[in-house]
């Protein structure tokens, strides 16, 4: 198990499938599992889409 950083919070991630990860790589979490590693590209887009998904509403002032 690894505690993974989510932007907003910290949650727990097995390994299992990914057991090499290493602190400080990218990785994409699914029901608690570590599904994949990402390059820093990859990382860099889910990062700023997800922050888009994550702001205000729109017609939100």
């Amino acid at each position: 198990m690894a505690e993974v950083d989510a932007g907003d919070r910290t949650v727990n991630a097995c390994l299992l499938y990914h057991p090499a990860v290493e602190t400080g790589d990218d990785v994409l979490v699914h029901m608690g599992f570590v599904v994949d590693v990402l390059d820093r590209q990859t990382a860099s887009e889910a990062r700023s889409f997800r922050s888009e998904l994550s702001g205000p509403p729109a017609g939100a002032s």
